[in-house]
């Protein structure tokens, strides 16, 4: 069972996610409940909203949750011009800095990279994870 993150503002996810019923307090307990049902779980963190930093959503995640889900790091690749902050935001310069201590968190926490969806693992999306190197560099 799986869910997304962008944002721990109900509030700021209303904004970008009209219709969605559930706020982030509401996932995080969903993804809870299901753990302690004895399914396994997985979060998408991404894309966090304008303002919000992805390091924020991993802290949440492990304070809230007593099980170590899957997690998906990536960053909202936006390209229309139907929202302007967000657009803004999916193209500004503090991903590099943020997913390194995203990562360095999770790392310290236990969490291991991998691709396959397994408890207490992370998967840093491509788009994410060559954000801030040079072309060409590894």
């Amino acid at each position: 069972m799986g869910t997304s993150l962008t944002s721990l503002s109900r509030d700021l996810t209303r904004v970008y996610e009209p219709g969605t019923e559930e706020g982030p307090a509401d996932r995080l307990r969903g993804m809870q409940e299901a753990a302690q049902l004895g399914y396994r779980t997985w979060l998408s963190l991404e894309p966090p909203l304008p303002g919000v930093e992805l390091a924020t959503l991993v802290r949440a995640v492990q304070v809230v949750l007593d099980e170590q889900p899957w997690l998906v790091l990536g960053k909202m690749n936006y390209r229309s011009g139907a929202c302007e902050a967000l657009r803004r935001w999916s193209r500004s310069q503090h991903w590099g800095m943020d997913r390194d201590a995203a990562v360095d968190d999770l790392v310290r926490e236990g969490y291991v990279e991998s691709l396959t969806p397994r408890a207490g693992g992370y998967w840093v999306k491509r788009e994410l994870s060559e954000w801030g190197r040079p072309k060409g560099g590894a």
